[in-house]
């Protein structure tokens, strides 16, 4: 099996959640992409945080683009 290289960005999201006690997951094509040895456009996460447990987590965050996490973060519940 392949080992998966993950971005520090990616490793910060999971890190983050599970130190909170939540689970993460990376789903969609970003699985497939890496498994292909492919760099992927986005990652696709799952987690059992709600969108208020995900906000507490990522308050002290800097937002690059906050209008596509306005319409993206919370998008899957």
């Amino acid at each position: 099996m392949k080992k998966i290289e993950l971005t520090n960005e990616i490793k910060i999201i999971f890190d983050t959640l599970n130190s909170a006690g939540y689970e993460c997951f990376m789903v969609g094509g970003c699985v497939r992409d890496f498994l292909l040895n492919i760099v992927p456009n986005d990652v696709d996460f799952t987690t059992n945080a709600t969108p208020e447990e995900m906000k507490k987590c990522f308050k002290n965050f800097n937002v690059l683009h906050k209008s596509s996490i306005k319409q993206n973060l919370f998008q899957t519940i």
